[in-house]
């Protein structure tokens, strides 16, 4: 059963959604995994956008980073996401 405070709120948002003309949708909040993923869209995102000319000196300390992982270039690259999300 609802407690007077919900009902209360729930008459506000009624009464507000009939003056203005408006229905409002109820939106969950995000979760922490719905954060993660987006951020890391954002960051795979802003990789792309990182010039070419990098790459040479990164190279081979990804490549020595691989060999000695034993993770798969996509294992890798998620990690590598996920520490640049987490810094």
């Amino acid at each position: 059963m609802e407690g007077q405070e919900e009902q209360l709120r729930k008459a506000n948002i009624s009464k507000l959604e009939r003056e203005v003309g408006v229905k409002f949708e109820h939106v969950l909040a995000p979760q922490p995994s719905d954060i993660v993923r987006a951020a890391g869209l954002d960051t795979a995102e802003a990789t792309l956008r990182v010039s070419d000319s990098v790459i040479p000196v990164f190279k081979s300390a990804v490549e020595d980073l691989l060999n000695a992982s034993g993770l798969s270039p996509v294992e890798l690259l998620a990690k590598a996401l996920a520490k640049s999300i987490m810094s």
